[in-house]
């Protein structure tokens, strides 16, 4: 009996094989897929899936069968890993121009303190060449007095000498003229005694 039981067990579960039967889940509604309130876990991970999956425009209530859910999945996924997949050439993208950013950084910074440490060299450069020139002035404006005081003196020399060569007519022409400054010291007077 055991034995005739299974062998038409077997019978029937090919029969229903060959001959192509395809079983029809009934039509859920998403009130139906949602957990009971009572349980711990208040929604299945797959539920929203399925609720989005019914609820799509190409969705038929009395026609959703196992391999069309699942053909849906399938595209579902095969677009998700698509996006993924986009995304990861995105992010490798960004982490690339990450890298390029923070070397060209690192550059710019040894670049900077460089620029930083010629600035301090050349400003203190300068703080010396104005001191140098300052220095200069006083020097040249020095020097400027120096040397009218020593053209002066040539000048008088020259005009005492002139004198002296002339036998005292630059004197005479001198005090005609009346100007005391070019007046020289009577040397040709000391020169006759």
């Amino acid at each position: 009996m055991k034995r005739t039981i299974e062998t038409s067990s077997a019978a029937l579960l090919a029969a229903i094989a060959l001959a192509g039967c395809e079983y029809k889940f009934p039509a859920a509604k998403p009130t139906e897929l949602a957990a009971p309130e009572n349980s711990e876990i208040r929604h299945a991970p797959y539920a929203d899936l399925e609720k989005e999956l019914l609820n799509e425009p190409g969705a038929v209530d009395d026609e959703t069968t196992a391999s069309d859910i699942a053909a849906r999945l399938s595209e579902k996924y095969g677009k998700a890993v698509e996006e993924i997949k986009k995304l990861q050439d995105e992010h490798n993208e960004a982490i690339d121009k990450d890298r390029t950013s923070q070397a060209r950084i690192v550059k710019l910074q040894t670049d900077l303190a460089r620029a930083e440490r010629e600035l301090t060299e050349a400003n203190a450069m300068l703080l010396e060449m104005r001191e140098e020139l300052k220095q200069w002035k006083r020097d040249v404006l020095g020097f400027r007095s120096e040397m009218r005081q020593s053209q002066k003196a040539m000048l008088d020399a020259v005009t005492r000498l002139t004198v002296v060569i002339s036998g005292g007519v630059g004197v005479d022409d001198a005090a005609a003229s009346g100007s005391p400054a070019t007046r020289p010291a009577p040397i040709a007077s000391n020169l006759n005694r």
